[in-house]
């Protein structure tokens, strides 16, 4: 069989290529029953990773496309994500050749500038989803197709395949080894968060970092290492900040560390975190093989239909949002680029704050309770996401599209269909809607001290969007029991905005961020989301 990618053309995108996407090819490799040809076209002085040289992987530049083309006649073409659908369609019929196209959908390129380019594709075709969240929102995006009825080809299908673990990404040091290695302490627990530091396009660290300052209050020999790619210089300003609390010294930030110490850190660790609060990066790669290494996790994760089995196979965090507090926002959203799109969505989720501190409170005291979530996390991963069983997932789809594909493509234009931009449902629906506007809020020990030094540390990216008089104003109002709905009735009472349309849900916005940011919390009303009583049978 033959398979073939085309990587990104320009270099940022380039830069930003998950080396998870080799490691898939080199297992399709060796997982095949008979090796496939797989070629990957590289735009021109682009090189691949030192490992991958030298293997059996075809590397080509996109120069050699055409005689590539003439020499070769191509089973599958497979996407990354990474590539418009629309660009797809007309390579396939520019080559002269009549092949079936797989995509890996990824959301944060659907969301941002590609809403139609999937109507491209044909019923031959397939998108790829790693999750049944995503799986759903594409699918009904799908079928919202303003010109569905009207159109004689049918959309592409549509296939959920888990993502997969290589074994050779479990690592086979022992704890106490690892540790030497890495110069960590023998006794002391490891706290471990793999995230890019990036609040663009990966987690906002703050509210971890609150959470486990917290936590620090009962448990002084814990450590919280983060680790991750490191592009724009932020793990430094971050720092920066660390270096003003005493907790600084427990925080360790590791940017750019590479493949091995990262496989090391794995064997290090006690507890494996991801609270994850955004669609665009959800961190699902990182939190697998931190199960498939024998860690308890505690991550975010679909709701319904999920990677973890709460209180079985890792201790599941809730994200909760407030739908119409978006809507003013997005009328910014057609005139900003698609990473602060992404960190402007992302500030307005919650990870309950509370339920991070109880959930690591549980796993630091309970040992027993700890290796046993380990435990049964490592035979999941093992049972339902080897690579090998992935592998052959990808290979029964392949061999089926290709068996059914015509020898020639009807089609003799490349057309678009249009879908719906309304995804904010799509996209907040997979989110339990925690969040209600009589729900009681009251201001926490963090934003008093806010409220009084009166300076909300705000993302400048967010500077158009956030104003901190709005900030300090539902801080002071917080001080006594109130509710997004009194906040925002307040605060219109003194504006002078004639129109104030938009007003209502901004301000319901204001009041998102600082829940996100632990500033303000949901009064504890004894909510099961937030306790750690009967977790996975136990009191």
């Amino acid at each position: 069989m033959v398979i073939a990618s085309l990587y990104p053309f320009t270099k940022a995108q380039d830069e930003l290529t998950p080396i998870f996407d080799w490691v898939f090819i080199e297992s399709l490799q060796a997982h095949f029953d008979t090796t496939p040809e797989y070629y990957v076209f590289l735009p021109p002085g682009c090189q691949p990773p030192d490992p991958i040289i030298g293997t059996d992987l075809h590397i080509r530049s996109t120069l050699e496309l055409r005689d590539f083309f003439q020499e070769s006649q191509v089973d599958v073409w497979h996407d990354f994500g990474y590539i418009p659908a629309s660009s797809l369609a007309l390579l396939r019929r520019l080559s002269g050749q009549n092949f079936p196209i797989t995509m890996r959908v990824n959301l944060s390129f659907w969301v941002n500038a590609h809403l139609s380019t999937y109507g491209a594709l044909s019923d031959h075709d397939a998108l790829i989803c790693s999750r049944e969240s995503i799986h759903r929102i594409i699918e009904v995006a799908q079928n919202q197709s303003e010109d569905a009825a009207a159109l004689e080809c049918q959309g592409p299908q549509i296939h959920t395949i888990p993502l997969g673990v290589d074994p050779k990404q479990v690592d086979s040091h022992k704890r106490k080894d690892a540790r030497y290695l890495l110069r960590l302490p023998e006794k002391m627990t490891i706290i471990l968060c793999l995230a890019d530091f990036s609040p663009n396009n990966s987690m906002d660290l703050f509210p971890l970092i609150r959470a486990f300052e917290t936590i620090l209050e009962d448990h002084k020999d814990i450590i919280l290492i983060v680790s991750g790619s490191d592009e724009t210089g932020y793990a430094d300003k971050l720092t920066e900040y660390l270096d003003d609390f005493p907790l600084g010294r427990q925080i360790l930030l590791w940017p750019n560390v590479g493949e091995s110490a990262t496989s090391l850190l794995f064997a290090a660790a006690d507890i494996f975190i991801s609270p994850s609060d955004t669609f665009y990066n959800d961190n699902q790669r990182q939190v697998l093989r931190a199960m498939a290494n024998g860690l308890a996790v505690i991550a975010t994760d679909d709701y319904k239909h999920g990677y973890i089995d709460h209180g079985k196979t890792g201790l599941k965090l809730n994200m909760s949002a407030f739908p119409s507090s978006y809507q003013a926002l997005s009328n910014y959203f057609p005139f900003i680029s698609g990473d602060d799109r992404s960190l402007i969505i992302s500030q307005g989720i919650a990870v309950d704050i509370r339920q991070i501190v109880a959930y690591l409170d549980l796993l630091i005291r309970d040992l027993s309770f700890r290796q046993t979530l380990g435990k049964a996390a490592s035979e999941y991963v093992s049972k339902y996401h080897d690579m090998a069983l992935i592998i052959g997932k990808y290979k029964n789809l392949w061999c089926n599209l290709r068996e059914k594909m015509p020898a020639i493509h009807p089609q003799t234009t490349v057309a678009a269909r249009e879908l719906k931009d309304d995804w904010f449902p799509l996209i907040l629906s997979s989110i339990p809607q925690t969040v209600e506007k009589n729900m009681p809020l009251q201001i926490t020990s963090f934003g008093k001290v806010l409220l009084e030094k009166q300076d909300p540390i705000i993302y400048e990216q967010m500077s158009e969007v956030l104003f901190p008089p709005v900030i300090l104003e539902i801080l002071s109002l917080s001080q006594n029991t109130t509710c997004i709905s009194e906040i925002t009735r307040s605060l219109l009472e003194v504006s002078a905005e004639e129109d104030v349309k938009d007003l209502a849900p901004n301000i319901a916005y204001h009041t998102m961020w600082c829940i996100k940011q632990g500033l303000v919390a949901l009064k504890d009303t004894g909510s099961e989301n937030i306790s750690t009583r009967n977790v996975g049978g136990r009191t």
